[in-house]
């Protein structure tokens, strides 16, 4: 690299990766500017600011996920993984087992509406406690209240 990026100079396209990222001259600004003796203030940030990376807020991508999987009626688990799972786990009783499709989606259905209601009853759990983390003892207190093994 024949010269050092000063701030604010414009930066070749060749400098210039896939995604828009400076490469070398970003480690030769850094360079420049830790040699320089006369005291500069430093930058925000090494990237200028039309490069800075979008960032939402805390919590909105969550937000969007849960109203998103709140809309959706799809399954959450995939079927290829489930139905490896249950015809594994049937291995165990018996060997040769064949099963319908049918079978292993309502199988998958109501397992996944069981899990979703032990995580809505554990949230409140979670809630009531003032915890903001899901801990494994808040999913044991919604198994002892409701009777169920854990």
């Amino acid at each position: 690299m024949s010269h050092a990026h000063q701030k604010g100079d414009l930066i070749p396209a060749e400098e210039l990766d896939a995604y828009g990222v400076i490469t070398m001259a970003l480690i030769s600004f850094q360079s420049d500017t830790k040699s320089e003796e006369a005291p500069q203030s430093e930058p925000d940030s090494l990237f200028p600011e039309w490069m800075q990376p979008h960032c939402y807020r805390p919590n909105t991508t969550a937000l969007c996920e849960i109203q998103r999987y709140q809309k959706s009626t799809e399954l959450l688990i995939r079927k290829f993984l489930y139905q490896q799972l249950v015809s594994e786990k049937a291995q165990d009783f018996r060997s040769n087992l064949c099963s319908r499709s049918s079978a292993v989606m309502a199988l998958q259905e109501k397992c996944e509406a069981y899990l979703l209601g032990l995580f809505k009853d554990t949230n409140f759990c979670t809630i009531h406690a003032k915890h903001i983390t899901i801990l494994p003892k808040d999913i044991q207190l919604v198994c002892r209240i409701f009777g169920e093994r854990a």
